[in-house]
């Protein structure tokens, strides 16, 4: 399983890594979203898988604000690939270690879904890797 991403602001603190473990991420101030969140409950797991007890030090809950902190150098964040790529300005470091389970579904009742904008998620989550 591929994991999520760690975003920095590129700020120069990782240096030219390209990957980085869960613990130097631990050390860094971090941006993240509520509790209850999907993205929330998978990052917390998967800190608790090599025992990082999960912190938020600046929780909001809109994408755009998170990047914008980020981008500030407020902190770093533990995003989906889809969020980061959002702001190709960040770096984006793979994450080395933890137990990722990141299981997305949906359900339609008819072969496609008839909104548009259902289609398009549709045709993104069957045809993704």
């Amino acid at each position: 399983m591929r994991s999520p991403l760690v975003v920095c602001a590129t700020d120069g603190a990782f240096g030219r890594r390209r990957t980085i473990a869960l613990t130097t991420v631990a050390e860094r101030a971090q941006v993240g979203f509520p509790p209850g969140w999907g993205v929330t409950t998978l990052v917390d797991r998967v800190l608790r898988s090599v025992g990082i007890e999960p912190r938020v030090d600046l929780e909001v809950n809109d994408t755009d604000t998170l990047l914008d902190l980020v981008e500030a150098v407020v902190g770093i964040a533990i995003i989906p690939e889809a969020i980061a790529q959002l702001r190709p300005s960040l770096d984006r470091l793979a994450i080395t270690d933890g137990k990722w389970q990141w299981t997305v579904g949906a359900q339609v009742l008819a072969p496609a879904p008839a909104n548009p904008a259902a289609r398009a998620l549709w045709t993104m989550l069957t045809t993704a890797q």
